[in-house]
């Protein structure tokens, strides 16, 4: 499959399309092992546990699909969490965007495979750039990096293989730290490699108005002191923020051997798709009633139903009218439209006077 990817010049969706026939064909395996699980409780485990998500994931380490091979995937494992091994159509009351969020923003945590996608791509940078000792490293080394690093490569040329591992190299910029060395193959501006950023992020004001944004740190500190040129003559309040920069700059020292690229995301400094994952579908604030319910030691079934109904999307007559349902609004125990799990009064009535009630009292 590299060698493929990496020699040929145009790949058509047609060479795309083994994976996604392989999980249709799984499919109607998987459809008669789950005859037994009619609740989204099971079909979830069953999504996440077999091919439906895990096939896909050998063509991704290597390609960068399309789009149209993205939908299709999703095509698939949306209606089986939805209609299971019923062939008769059911509503999708979710999106599936909000349902391959983190359970901690909201979501299910169903695989994004996009995200997915490009964390696997970028291991083969992490390869690359620690110079892993197998012949397929080695022989894209020798072709298209030398001495370099893959950060370093202004054009993108190559194979089509090459190419999508050249079109993820900013995500991998997420994480990447460089302990330098030799200085060699490492940018002063752009990389990462003393201080907490960039210095074109922590320094932009000064970084605007040098000569080469793409010097490399050797260059820039040839002959022991920091060398760069600006298009225009400093003012005071930037020779102060230079000032600062060489003095961050001169506590790196200079040693022998190649640059080695860390990533900071993780303890030990090795790259995980894991980690790079996390980054990429963060979602900000963390919402703590949704993750109550999640840590609940309930069955996953009523989970879901809980789920459902904090997002106002179950099946009730007010959200089934919104799909041009023809029936009526109105709950059939208490005569009102207002949402069945919360507002109905007989609902409420029930909570209250029910078997629940001797324990409210007590």
């Amino acid at each position: 499959m590299l060698a493929r990817g990496t020699y040929g010049t145009v790949s058509s969706r047609a060479l795309l399309a083994p994976s996604l026939q392989l999980v249709l064909g799984h499919q109607a395996l998987l459809m008669q092992q789950c005859l037994a699980l009619r609740k989204q409780g099971g079909r979830r485990t069953k999504q996440k546990s077999t091919c439906l998500s895990s096939t896909p994931m050998y063509t991704m380490g290597v390609y960068l699909l399309y789009e149209g091979n993205y939908q299709a995937l999703d095509s698939i494992r949306n209606t089986f969490f939805w209609q299971g091994t019923n062939k008769k159509r059911k509503y999708h009351m979710v999106k599936w965007e909000a349902l391959i969020r983190p359970k901690e923003f909201g979501g299910v945590d169903f695989l994004d495979i996009r995200v997915m996608n490009i964390c696997l791509l970028v291991k083969w940078i992490e390869r690359l750039e620690k110079r892993d000792d197998s012949i397929c490293i080695q022989l894209l080394c020798r072709k298209y990096l030398g001495d370099k690093s893959i950060f370093q490569l202004n054009r993108n040329a190559g194979s089509q293989f090459w190419k999508r591992i050249l079109s993820v190299r900013q995500w991998c910029q997420w994480g990447r730290r460089v302990q330098v060395h030799s200085r060699k193959q490492t940018r002063f501006w752009l990389d990462l490699w003393t201080g907490e950023c960039p210095l074109s992020v922590e320094f932009h004001q000064l970084f605007s108005y040098c000569r080469h944004p793409n010097i490399y740190v050797s260059d820039a500190c040839a002959n022991g002191t920091v060398q760069i040129d600006f298009r225009r003559s400093l003012n005071d309040e930037e020779m102060a923020e230079w000032a600062r920069l060489v003095e961050l700059v001169n506590q790196t020292t200079l040693t022998e051997g190649r640059d080695v690229m860390k990533w900071v995301l993780e303890k030990r400094g090795n790259y995980t798709t894991r980690s790079l994952y996390k980054a990429m579908t963060f979602g900000g604030v963390k919402d703590p009633v949704l993750m109550r319910i999640w840590r609940c030691r309930i069955p996953l079934k009523i989970k879901f139903f809980l789920w459902m109904a904090f997002n106002d999307r179950i099946q009730a007559a007010v959200q089934l009218k919104k799909k041009k349902w023809s029936g009526p609004e109105e709950c059939k125990l208490c005569g009102e439209r207002e949402l069945l799990t919360t507002f109905c009064s007989y609902a409420l009535w029930r909570f209250l006077c029910g078997p629940s009630s001797e324990r409210l009292v007590a």
